[in-house]
């Protein structure tokens, strides 16, 4: 899924041993434009 999309959506926090991190990492290795919501601030 990642290696076919344009940009990916997670919610990943400070857990490196998830599988939420471990894709988010190979979407960075892929370079693909990434969100991350557990960085966004909602008011």
């Amino acid at each position: 899924m990642i290696d076919r999309s344009d940009y990916v959506i997670f919610y990943v926090t400070n857990t490196q041993n998830g599988g939420a991190f471990k894709a988010m990492q190979y979407a960075l290795k892929k370079k693909k434009e990434i969100v991350n919501y557990s960085n966004l601030k909602i008011n």
